[in-house]
C-alpha cells in the first residue's frame, strides 16, 4: 500500500505532484481549483482530516500569522480575533494527524502559542 500524504491549502499541485512522482498517494486540498490535473479536493481541509494520512503538509494563509501581519494586530489596527482564529486553524492541523507534520514558514506567533498549550507533551518540539 502506498503511503498517503495530504497537502493542505495548496492549489498549485506542485508539492502534491512531487510526492506522486515518488510513488505516494498524494492529495492536495484548497478552496480553489488546482492549477494542475491530479488528485485534488476542492473544499475545506477539515473534511479530509479524519481519513488516514501518513503525512500532512500545510500551507495555511499567513496573513494573520506572519510577523508582518502581526504588525497591524499589535498596534490595534486589526482585530486580534483574526489571529486567534488563524492560530486555532494551525493548531487543528497540527493535532489532526500523527507526525510528520510540516508547515510553511514556522512563525514564533503560533510556535509560542502551540508550545504553551502543549507544553506537557514531550513529543512536541519547535525549533
Amino acid at each position: 500500500m502506498k503511503p498517503r500524504v495530504l497537502v493542505a491549502c495548496e492549489y498549485s499541485g506542485r508539492v502534491r505532484d512531487e510526492f506522486a512522482a515518488r510513488g505516494w498517494d498524494a492529495w492536495s486540498c484548497d478552496f480553489e481549483e488546482s492549477d494542475t490535473v491530479g488528485q485534488h479536493y476542492r473544499g475545506d481541509v477539515r473534511d479530509l482530516l479524519k481519513q488516514h494520512w501518513d503525512m500532512l503538509i500545510a500551507f495555511p494563509p499567513c496573513t494573520y500569522l506572519c510577523g508582518s501581519g502581526m504588525h497591524w494586530t499589535t498596534r490595534g489596527l486589526r482585530d486580534p480575533k483574526l489571529t486567534e482564529e488563524a492560530l486555532a486553524f494551525v493548531h487543528l492541523l497540527m493535532n489532526s494527524t500523527p507526525p510528520p507534520y510540516s508547515n510553511r514558514e514556522p512563525n514564533r506567533c503560533y510556535q509560542h502559542s502551540y508550545l504553551q498549550t502543549h507544553s506537557d507533551n514531550p513529543a512536541i518540539s519547535v525549533r
